[in-house]
């Protein structure tokens, strides 16, 4: 299938939240095969920007399969004032009980140019308050080429459960961090996981 490229500069709302966060992918709101190559080339400032698709605010159960998603930073002088992440985004609501699944190929996310405020992560964002969230991939990597990153560089994925009533899993197969220009202000080669509460199970 033909990459779907989304150009930051170059849309004002499409794909943009209230909160300035950019998705490479749409929405998903039901059960399938997404099958779609998603690149994001980033060439302006910028919030939050996530490579793949958002799973969240659905009540009951998603499995969803995606293709490949990317996120390429070529801001040369400018500014990312938040987060990237190659993968996608599930989060699970305090008021839903929910359970998303979903797998992807490839996630990945090269940096060429610009200042990144927050953390790089090759693959998903994990965010469960009241729910099951599993996300799987084959790979996920970071290329760091030039730019300056002031947060930790993270090869996996970032799971965070904050409700007694949730579970986080994240699984890759295998996950890469490579720096050959640029600044980081940390590595992270795996995945990084958070709890929040005593009663939760994290598996990545």
């Amino acid at each position: 299938n033909a990459a779907f490229i989304y150009n930051v500069e170059d849309t004002a709302t499409s794909g943009v939240t209230s909160s300035g966060t950019a998705f490479g992918g749409a929405q998903i709101t039901e059960s399938g095969k997404f099958d779609k190559n998603v690149t994001i080339n980033v060439t302006s400032d910028a919030d939050d920007i996530m490579g793949g698709y958002y799973i969240g605010s659905q009540e009951g159960e998603i499995q969803a399969d995606v293709g490949n998603s990317k996120v390429t930073v070529n801001a040369e002088s400018k500014r990312i004032g938040g987060d990237i992440y190659g993968g996608s985004y599930l989060q699970g609501e305090s008021h839903r009980p929910n359970s998303y699944t979903l797998t992807a190929q490839n996630t990945s996310v090269e940096i060429n140019s610009g200042s990144i405020d927050g953390m790089v992560v090759g693959g998903h964002r994990i965010l469960g308050y009241n729910a099951t969230l599993t996300a799987n991939a084959a790979s996920s990597s970071v290329l760091v080429k030039g730019g300056q990153v002031n947060k930790a560089v993270i090869g996996g994925s970032s799971v965070r459960i904050l409700g007694d009533g949730a579970d986080g899993f994240s699984e890759t197969d295998s996950t890469s961090v490579t720096v050959s220009g640029g600044e980081v202000a940390g590595v992270v080669g795996g995945s990084i996981s958070q709890s929040m509460e005593n009663n939760q199970v994290i598996t990545s």
